[in-house]
């Protein structure tokens, strides 16, 4: 099977709807992503993850419809969080992602996933995500700096595992609200997993500000896929990541410059982030 590239923004409408005409099947998960990138610029945040995501939605007509979430709805929870427990936005991004959630969801065939923290290899990889930023440190610095409280808890998932839960659901014509992810960690756990296997130091310096914390109960997702869908240990994620960043060359520079890092990527191309025309 062949696939074609087209880059246009989404907030173009008449390319957007030529696009979604070609295809069997949507999946949205085009945004300014995630919670801090959202606060760069709130007007802009909307247009993208609200205004443009209700048009895909509606566009999507009867055709199959995959929208991610994530799981930063909940926003601060003591205990994991089924899909029925209260949500908490505590960001514009999140907060949007509720309102589209509402949305997609009045639609029969719609799939919306809350899917966790995403890390692993790709061609164009975050580096400003918890697991692939702890290894990109301990690769170009050899230390591992955590900014906030380390029992704060993450739920993750490995990129590749969650394209091919995407891909599974689909295929099988899954429909509803699920929590995607593979496991839950808490950041101290996830820095002393990443310091163990690639030899780096632990540096507490708890200054940063995020006060988000949750973890997900995914019962109801164990109980559609079964058997058929295996994410792959948090060790081996980490060790892909530590070829990757060596392949690359990785240096204390490209750490926080925009080669991996979403926002300075944004800010560094004001371009970006100006109006689409109107279509």
């Amino acid at each position: 099977m062949g696939t074609t590239a087209r880059c246009s923004p989404l907030r173009d409408t008449r390319a957007l709807r030529d696009a979604i005409e070609r295809c069997d099947a949507v999946v949205q998960l085009a945004a300014m992503s995630n919670d801090p990138l959202g606060e760069l610029d709130a007007a802009l945040t909307r247009q993208v993850n609200l205004d443009a995501t209700l048009r895909v939605i509606e566009l999507a007509g009867d055709r199959p419809l995959v929208l991610y979430s994530s799981a930063s709805v909940y926003g601060v929870s003591a205990e994991p969080c089924t899909e029925h427990a209260r949500v908490r936005p505590l960001t514009l991004y999140s907060e949007l992602k509720v309102a589209t959630e509402r949305a997609a969801l009045k639609r029969a065939t719609a799939l919306v996933l809350r899917n966790g923290t995403v890390h692993g290899p790709a061609p164009v990889l975050r580096g400003d995500l918890l697991l692939n930023a702890m290894v990109a440190a301990a690769v170009a610095t050899g230390s591992i700096a955590l900014t906030t409280t380390p029992a704060t808890m993450r739920p993750v998932v490995d990129v590749r595992d969650l394209a091919a839960l995407t891909v599974g659901l689909l295929e099988r014509g899954v429909a509803g609200l699920y929590n995607s992810a593979a496991a839950n960690i808490s950041v101290g756990e996830a820095a002393a997993l990443v310091a163990r296997i690639t030899g780096a130091t632990i540096v507490e310096r708890h200054d940063g500000a995020d006060p988000r914390n949750y973890a997900m109960d995914t019962s109801r997702l164990d109980g559609v896929v079964g058997s058929w869908w295996h994410p792959r240990p948090l060790e081996d994620s980490i060790r892909d990541l530590l070829v990757h960043y060596r392949q690359c060359r990785l240096t204390a520079a490209d750490v926080t410059t925009r080669r991996y890092h979403r926002i300075i990527q944004y800010r560094s191309r004001p371009s970006y982030l100006q109006p689409a025309a109107a279509k």
